[in-house]
């Protein structure tokens, strides 16, 4: 997986949208283009989880960071990031750099397995079918380990 997606962030750009989300779209229109379809997709998936400002939202197989950015920007969230890539993490970080919000904002190079801060809630788009069925198990329940009572993925 790392190797795929420390290609040239130049190659992504040639069939990515402007937010380098690299998974499917929610095409609510046949008029939408891929960007809008693409932050019609992060939307609908934020929107499940009940965020509320400044709680800490924790995105597995973060990308180049446009889920974590659209979080911070429409719900006032705190975000970690976790990537395999180091051309992903430096990306979201420099974004991340860039950004003027007293939110906490971090990327880390680093796989679900060795995450273990608590947060409340999670978000994974596009990344659960590199886990591998056999390690389904571990995965929900590193998820049910740090996420609250309340909390919603």
């Amino acid at each position: 997986v790392q190797a795929h997606y420390d290609l040239s962030d130049d190659f992504f750009r040639l069939f990515l949208d402007p937010t380098q989300t690299y998974s499917c779209a929610y095409f609510e229109r046949a008029d939408m283009t891929l960007e809008q379809a693409q932050i019609a997709k992060i939307d609908l998936a934020l929107g499940k989880l009940g965020l509320q400002p400044g709680m800490t939202l924790l995105d597995v197989g973060c990308g180049w960071g446009a889920t974590m950015r659209r979080a911070i920007d429409k719900y006032d969230v705190n975000v970690i990031g976790l990537t395999l890539s180091k051309n992903q993490a430096a990306h979201v970080q420099k974004t991340f750099d860039e950004l003027e919000t007293p939110r906490t904002r971090r990327v880390l190079l680093a796989g679900w397995e060795q995450f273990d801060e608590p947060v409340d809630r999670i978000v994974s788009i596009g990344a659960f079918e590199h886990f591998g069925h056999d390690r389904y198990d571990d995965f929900f329940a590193r998820a049910h380990q740090i996420l609250p009572t309340d909390g919603v993925m």
